[in-house]
């Protein structure tokens, strides 16, 4: 069954069958409409047959030449002349062939033309024009289906290409924090064991929960405030941590982990060395219409000359992953000075 409807798929978008259903119903209905009798006679069949040399003339000129090298290329005033000398040509035609060539090839038929010059204009007329709009309609649906095709790949490759920078995350978050583990283990810190559990939750998560474009922003948040835990276990009591959330997030959707790579960044990059005075401030404000993400760090001294190396990693990719999922609805800001790095980001609700 499945290969007769593909087969009939084909067929019915052949262009040679489209056009041979037309030029066959048009002779069903013009043979019917100038039959002289009751019974259709085989004098109808040739004056049917001979009506449409003058129609197919003036169609194929028209689809084939006028449309596509005049009208589609908006050159409308010239298209129009040549329209009307089209209709004027198959029209003389169409009284050449009755007046004087029909008789000659079948002189045992007595033709009689009941049609006026007037009357052969209009009904080449309306050939040419329907004609002409089912050309440009169909031309029409085809560029909309190839719109549509158009964006659909792009939709599907804006999705693998977010899939692979949400891969990327995993393992980014699972480098740094198996270098917080190790740094416990190496200090044999009590909280070490709570840590491992803590993080196993947070892995939970990300494999689980954030594989959707968008999140709960409570489960969001969750996940945040358990890894700034884990970075309060990890760093000396000298810096200082701050995270607070204003408003109410219940209802509100976020592309997950799209805070992550900042906090990351903040903690990575910005307590280093000496860490008395370091701080990581962090303000997350649910408004009516967005959500304000707010975070300031100081910049530590770096340990190593190539400190630095690698460190814009998470920030190119997470900018990515707003452009696609946010597009125009959301405003980064970073800036920086010799002791601050701070980062302002704003998404409208989804």
């Amino acid at each position: 069954m499945a290969r007769y409807q593909h087969l009939f798929k084909r067929l019915a978008g052949s262009r040679w069958i489209q056009h041979l259903v037309f030029w066959g119903f048009s002779f069903l209905v013009l043979l019917k409409y100038f039959q002289l009798s009751s019974e259709v006679e085989p004098i109808d069949y040739v004056y049917t047959a001979f009506f449409h040399v003058s129609l197919i003339a003036g169609v194929y000129i028209n689809l084939r030449i006028l449309i596509p090298h005049f009208l589609q290329r908006k050159r409308i005033l010239l298209f129009a002349v040549l329209f009307i000398i089209d209709l004027l040509a198959v029209s003389l035609l169409n009284v050449f062939i009755f007046t004087y060539l029909i008789d000659k090839l079948f002189p045992g038929y007595y033709f009689i033309s009941y049609y006026s010059v007037t009357d052969i204009l209009q009904f080449h007329f309306v050939y040419l024009v329907i004609s002409g709009l089912l050309k440009l309609s169909k031309e029409w649906f085809g560029l909309l289906e190839s719109k549509t095709r158009l964006a659909q790949i792009e939709k599907e490759k804006a999705h693998t290409e977010l899939m692979a920078l949400k891969s990327q995350v995993n393992p980014h978050f699972l480098f740094n924090s198996l270098n917080n583990i190790y740094s416990l283990s190496l200090k044999k810190a009590d909280e070490t064991p709570h840590v491992i559990l803590a993080l196993s939750d947070m892995f939970r998560y990300m494999i689980y929960e954030a594989g959707e474009d968008l999140i709960d922003l409570t489960k969001e948040l969750e996940f945040l405030r358990k890894y700034i835990e884990l970075q309060q276990i990890r760093n000396n009591p000298g810096v200082n941590i701050t995270f607070e959330i204003t408003g109410d997030p219940v209802g509100i959707r976020v592309a997950p982990l799209i805070f992550l790579p900042f906090l990351e960044n903040s903690f990575k990059h910005g307590i280093k060395g000496d860490t008395a005075g370091g701080y990581v401030r962090c303000l997350i404000g649910i408004g009516k219409d967005d959500i304000h993400f707010r975070l300031t760090n100081n910049k530590g001294m770096k340990e190593h000359p190539g400190d630095e190396k690698g460190s814009g990693f998470g920030l190119e990719n997470v900018r990515r992953r707003l452009d696609l999922q946010y597009g125009n609805h959301y405003t980064l800001g970073i800036t920086e000075n010799d002791e601050e790095f701070s980062v302002s980001l704003t998404l409208t609700k989804r």
